[in-house]
Parts: structure tokens; sequence; C-alpha cells
């Protein structure tokens, strides 16, 4: 764990906060959730907050005028998106998970995709 996710983690505050608890199904031979979701629940809402949060203001930045956007400005949206990038490690923390590993699944999908020429299109399993 890096210093980034020991401080996020440091600093969750809310019920349900420790990370999804799995087991393994005797029966189907596979992990399945164990207790409630609660911690994914709270993070998920958090994470969609900020993400509006920061997206109203750039929208409201960018419409109000047709100069580059000023310094003032860049720190303000620079200081939401440090809510997102919090409650986006809480989501992949509460999944067992960190930013690093995050990056390195998309990364190999993204590599995948262009290797396989469908980087362009929808669906997840393309």
């Amino acid at each position: 764990m890096d210093q980034c996710d020991r401080e996020v983690k440091e600093t969750a505050i809310y019920p349900g906060r420790n990370g999804l608890q799995f087991k393994i199904d005797p029966i189907q031979k596979k992990q399945i959730l164990a207790g409630n979701a609660t911690g994914l629940i709270v993070a998920t809402l958090g994470l969609g907050e900020k993400c509006a949060k920061f997206s109203n203001k750039a929208v409201d930045i960018l419409k109000s005028k047709d100069s580059p956007i000023s310094l003032k400005q860049r720190a303000s949206l620079a200081h939401d998106l440090g809510g997102v990038y919090w409650y986006l490690s809480r989501c992949a923390a509460e999944l067992r998970y960190n930013l690093q590993m995050i990056s390195d699944i998309n990364y190999e999908k993204l590599s995948r995709r262009k290797k396989e020429g469908t980087l362009k299109g929808s669906g997840d399993e393309r």
C-alpha cells in the first residue's frame, strides 16, 4: 500500500468503510459477498457527487468566457479533482484494489483493444 492509499484509508470516516468481505460459496466454489456493501455504496455516491461538482464547475467556467482558464480557476478545478480522487481511491479500496491496480487493469484492457483494433465502439467486452 503506498502513501496515498494509506492516507485515503486513514481519512475514510463513513459507515461500513472497511471494504467488502468475501467468502467462498461451497457449492459454486467462487467468491461471494459476505455481509453488506454499505462502504462501497457510500463511496460510490460520494464519487458521483464529487464528479458532478467538478463537471458543473468546469461547465460554468467554460460557458462564462472565451478566454483561457485562469490560474485561480485551474486551482479550483484541481481542488475538486482531489475529492474525485479520494472517492475513487475509496471505491477501489472497498473492492480490495488500489489505484495502481485499477490503472494496470485499464492499461491491459486498452492495450488488448488496440492490438485487436477495437478501441472504437461500445461495450465492455469487445
